[in-house]
Formats: C-alpha cells, sequence, structure tokens
C-alpha cells in the first residue's frame, strides 16, 4: 500500500514503459485511488538531472502498480528537509507504518540522527529494490530485448572476428565495396560456411569468393581447397588469387594445398577427396547436365565448407532452385521430391506473409496499450485491444496449422487474452 511521501522507484523509458530499463526514484505527491495512478515528485537536490535529457523533471503521473516502495542506497548522499543538511544514508529499518526509517550523519558536523523517509529529499537516481523482485519481474532477461541483445552480441562478435581477418586482406591489390564488405563478413559468421554468392555481373563475386577463402586459409594448416571454374576463366582466376591476393596454387608454407580446375580436369581422386573448402564458379551451367553435376554433388557431400558462384538467379524455376539447395545442403534437400518442395515453397510463403501481418499487428497493439497505460485505462476494457489481439491469434493459429509443429503449438495454446 503506497502512501504520500513514500519513495518509489517507477518506469521512466520513453521506447516502452511496459517492459521498461529506465527507472527513476520520486516520492509519492498524491494518490488518485479512482484513477489508479501516482503523481510523483522527481527530486534533484544536488542538480544532476540536467545530464539526463530524456528523463522526467519535476513530477510524473504513473499508474499506482507501476510505482514500487523502495528504499534508499546505504551510503549514498541525501537532503534532511528540516535544515537542509546534506546527509548519508547509513542504515533504515521498516516501521509498523509501512515508511521506512533512516539513520543519517550530517556529513558536516558528522551527527548521527533516525528520520522517516517523509522528511527526506533523495536524488532521482536513487532507489533500490530487492534483486530477486527485479529478477521476478525480468528486468535483468526481460524476453522482449532478447532479440535486440542476441543480434548486437553476435554482431560484435562477427565484427571482432572479421576485423581481425580483414587485416589480412591489408595487403592485397583490392578494394572492397560496401556490399562485399557484407557478403565477406556474413560468410564468415558460420561454421561450416555454405553459401551462395549471386551478385549480378561486375559485382565482384570473385573478389569476395577469394577474401573469404584467404581469411579462412589465414591461421589454419594443412587444409585443402579445391576451385573448380570453366576452362576459359581458368587463366583470369589464377592472375586474380596470384597477383591480387598472393596465393599460389599449391601447397604453402603452412601445408595448405590450393587447387584450379575446371570440371573435365576433375580427378576420380578429387571427387572422393575430402576437401575443407569448395569454390564452385559459374554453377548455373551444370545444372542441366546430369553426368556434371552429379560429379559436383559428390564433391559437395566431401566438402565441409563451400561457395557457389553465379550471376544468373533462379527466379521461378523451381526444378534448378531445389538443384542448387542440394549442393549447399545435400543431407537436408537431397531428401525433397520437386513437388514436395514446391510444398515447401508454398507454405513459406504464407508463412511469411502471415507472420509480416502479425507482425504490424503486434506493433499497433503494441501502441494501442501504452496509450491505454499511459491514460490509468486498463488494456483489457479496450475494443482496440481485443480486435487486435483476435487478429494476431487468428494469424498465429493459421501460422501453427501450417508449420504443424507441437512445441509451438503448445506454446501457442497458452495465449489468452486475460
Amino acid at each position: 500500500m503506497l502512501n504520500k511521501k513514500m519513495y518509489v522507484r517507477c518506469p521512466a523509458d520513453l521506447e516502452s514503459f511496459t517492459d521498461p530499463r529506465v527507472f527513476i526514484c520520486g516520492q509519492v505527491k498524491e494518490i488518485d485511488e479512482f484513477k489508479g495512478t501516482a503523481k510523483i515528485t522527481v527530486n534533484d537536490p544536488f542538480g544532476h538531472i540536467v545530464f539526463f535529457e530524456n528523463l522526467p523533471k519535476k513530477e510524473i503521473e504513473v499508474p499506482i502498480k507501476a510505482a514500487q516502495h523502495c528504499t534508499l542506497f546505504v551510503g549514498s548522499l541525501v537532503v534532511y528537509r528540516p535544515n537542509c543538511a546534506r546527509c548519508s544514508v547509513l542504515c533504515y529499518t521498516k516501521g509498523k507504518d509501512g515508511f521506512y526509517y533512516y539513520h543519517l550523519q550530517d556529513v558536516a558536523n558528522k551527527t548521527v540522527f533516525k528520520t522517516c523517509e517523509t522528511d527526506i529529499i533523495a536524488p532521482f537516481n536513487n532507489g533500490r529494490v530487492d534483486p530477486a523482485e527485479q529478477l521476478k519481474n525480468y528486468e535483468f532477461q526481460n524476453p522482449s530485448w532478447y532479440i535486440g541483445h542476441a543480434v548486437v552480441s553476435k554482431s560484435m562478435n562477427v565484427l571482432d572476428n572479421s576485423i581481425y581477418g580483414f587485416k589480412n586482406l591489408a595487403g592485397a591489390k583490392i578494394f572492397l565495396l560496401p556490399h562485399q564488405v557484407n557478403t565477406i563478413m556474413r560468410c564468415l559468421q558460420d561454421e561450416p560456411c555454405r553459401y551462395m554468392l549471386a551478385d549480378e555481373v561486375g559485382m565482384g563475386k570473385t573478389i569476395e569468393a577469394i577474401s573469404i577463402l584467404k581469411i579462412y586459409m589465414q591461421d589454419r594448416s594443412h587444409k585443402n581447397a579445391l576451385i573448380i571454374v570453366p576452362e576459359t576463366l581458368k587463366e583470369q582466376w589464377l592472375t586474380e588469387l596470384f597477383f591480387k591476393f598472393d596465393i599460389e596454387t599449391g601447397t604453402d608454407k603452412n601445408h595448405n594445398t590450393v587447387n584450379v580446375k575446371s570440371l573435365e580436369k576433375v580427378t576420380q581422386t578429387d571427387l572422393i577427396r575430402k576437401w575443407d573448402f569448395v569454390i564452385i564458379d559459374e554453377i548455373h551451367r551444370y545444372l542441366k547436365n546430369e553426368e556434371y553435376y552429379g560429379e559436383l554433388h559428390t564433391i559437395s557431400i566431401n566438402a565441409t565448407n563451400i561457395l557457389l558462384l553465379s550471376a544468373t538467379p533462379v527466379q521461378q524455376r523451381k526444378e534448378e532452385y531445389l538443384s542448387l539447395l542440394r549442393l549447399l545442403q545435400p543431407s537436408k534437400y537431397d531428401t525433397f521430391t520437386v513437388s514436395s518442395f514446391e510444398q515447401l515453397l508454398e507454405k513459406q510463403n504464407l508463412i511469411i506473409q502471415s507472420a509480416a501481418l502479425t507482425i504490424d499487428d503486434l506493433e499497433d497493439l503494441d501502441k494501442e496499450l501504452n496509450d491505454a497505460l499511459e491514460k490509468g485505462e486498463d488494456p483489457h476494457e479496450s475494443e482496440d485491444c481485443q480486435d487486435l489481439f483476435e487478429e494476431i491469434y487468428e494469424r498465429l493459429e493459421s501460422i501453427c496449422e501450417k508449420i504443424d509443429d507441437k512445441k509451438l503449438t503448445a506454446i501457442f495454446e497458452k495465449i489468452q487474452f486475460e
């Protein structure tokens, strides 16, 4: 139960009031039981709030349930109201009346005395609550922040690892464009690396592929790489490798081996050999030749990492699309027939459309919830919230039916408007 002049800790996050990351400490000025809100005085006895432009100043109004009675940090500085003395908080106890009582020490004359929180002016950045309560309220591990945290964390790891690799390209006679940097980083963040580079003609697929290979090889030894190119492009590849990246065919000082061959020159030994890295240029040329495709498929199965290069996108040719996926992930797509793959694509498109619409509705619902809370209203009484919830529910139900996954369905069945 809150009372006037109690100190509370309440949300002050402008981005999300419902899932806040920013809190502020203030003193209850007024409680409106009818509206279910409390007016909070934001104290700033030491003039520090000017450094926090996004924090509320002087007074805010919040739902009562969002204001949590809190203590002041031991050791923090406060002002004792009757004589405006600056004091340090030594300890506190909770009285039978529900208020906290503090032992303060006057900073100037070192005298110690006891007083109620009602006579204390504590700054906005004070306010301690039980860490167990914070855990219970998901303050440290709120699921709504997880994706953002994960993206930042993964991006930082990729950047750290990739920067190290890009330093190795510093001596290469190349100028990487932004789209090439993005491609190289994307390919390097996954192990194994199995991607198709499908930039248009002249966009630098060869440079991207060799950059990825060079970074991959830099701190490794006894690795074997195979580059399969049309015979007419073999000299161009050899030139790019040597003059731009200082990569020679054969075995280097780290016992890494690079082989450049046309598919016609690939031997039976090459087909059954375990390759650490394979690059196949102009992959679209081989999709309709059963013999060549079969050889490439065998090489792919025996390769840890593989890059396929093509400037000719498959667009709506589902058979070619499936053939490429079988080269990239044979263990996953070899079992698909063209018919079952078409069904998968159709289902995938429907799910993507439903998910996109659901995300839009979730953003609208989030706005309606925040609007209702800011007005001190119960969102459960809002017809707009009810309608948006029902739309989201129906779309999620449709997605669950299409995916037919037991775990997803079990999660969905727990969703209730209440």
